[in-house]
């Protein structure tokens, strides 16, 4: 019974022979980890019916196809162990949305998989496939979740009414530690709504939104909540166009004020040598930060 460390990937022609190995005692009955890849079965119904242990499925494989996916979440929806679930966006159909949102509300109240770990991803294939019709359907179901610790949203067609759900749902959930925003292809006007959830968010101790065009004003909102909040230990801003005597100004304040940040990430910015000699005045005054990343910066 002990758990797997490596990845378990399926592929055509061997999903039976792994529940038969599984049930006849030669595969650990714990699973950490279950890449879905071209099944044509419902494997995760197999091994429930085994009483197999899954703590972590990724769908986003990209030969697993929008139909495959819909055919394995009835099982995934009674599944009593599932901690850790990948979700490929742009592969989720309606009905698929509806399904996990239903399995997400039904989380808190101890039914299905006791999920404490999402990741929505876009999976880059041929053509640009938008977002699913459901991702506001999906967040929503998060809003009172008291399980769910970490979000992981990455997916560079986002909307505007799509990032305000995911600030809607920061007003209310009280589980969630971690919030991961990257390559989402949020601006300042969706960060500065994202921001006015978070400075009354009473949980989350872990922010990255790198990787999306903030600019100085982003960044200037952000600060401001984290200054109203002062919760955020972990805070990732690479690559988000801040930078110079605005951007440098900015993480002065955050780092002069009453923030609790032990890491803090500036890397792939702009801040050059005015910006730097900014933060260097925060620093002296900081007694909490750990770790500091300010490389690609343009400095001397």
């Amino acid at each position: 019974n002990n758990k797997v460390t490596t990845h378990i990937i399926f592929s055509i022609g061997n999903e039976s022979s792994l529940v038969n190995r599984v049930s006849d005692g030669q595969h650990p009955r714990t699973l950490s980890h279950v890449k879905m890849e071209t099944l044509k079965h419902s494997m995760i119904a197999q091994l429930n019916a085994i009483k197999s242990t899954i703590e972590s499925v990724d769908f986003t494989a990209q030969s697993f196809s929008e139909h495959d996916i819909r055919c394995q979440l009835p099982a995934l929806l009674v599944n009593p162990s599932v901690k850790v679930l990948h979700m490929p966006l742009n592969r989720l159909d309606h009905v698929s949305a509806k399904c996990i949102a239903m399995m997400l509300e039904r989380n808190d109240v101890g039914v299905g998989p006791p999920v404490e770990e999402l990741h929505l991803s876009h999976v880059h294939e041929k053509g640009d496939e938008p977002t699913c019709e459901g991702f506001i359907e999906i967040i929503s179901a998060l809003g009172n979740s008291t399980r769910v610790k970490k979000l992981v949203i990455s997916d560079p067609n986002l909307n505007y009414s799509e990032v305000s759900s995911i600030s809607s749902i920061l007003f209310n959930i009280k589980s969630l530690s971690s919030l991961v925003l990257r390559d989402c292809g949020i601006n300042h006007k969706g960060l500065s709504k994202i921001s006015c959830a978070i400075a009354s968010n009473e949980s989350l101790e872990s922010l990255d939104v790198s990787n999306n065009p903030l600019g100085n004003g982003g960044i200037s909102s952000l600060v401001v909540a984290l200054e109203i909040n002062a919760r955020i230990k972990k805070l990732k801003i690479s690559g988000t166009q801040m930078g110079g005597v605005e951007g440098g100004n900015a993480i002065a304040t955050l780092l002069t004020g009453n923030s609790p940040l032990e890491v803090l990430d500036l890397s792939r910015n702009h801040i050059g040598d005015i910006g730097a000699s900014k933060i260097a005045i925060g620093l002296k005054s900081n007694k909490s930060l750990l770790q500091l990343s300010m490389r690609r910066n343009a400095l001397s």
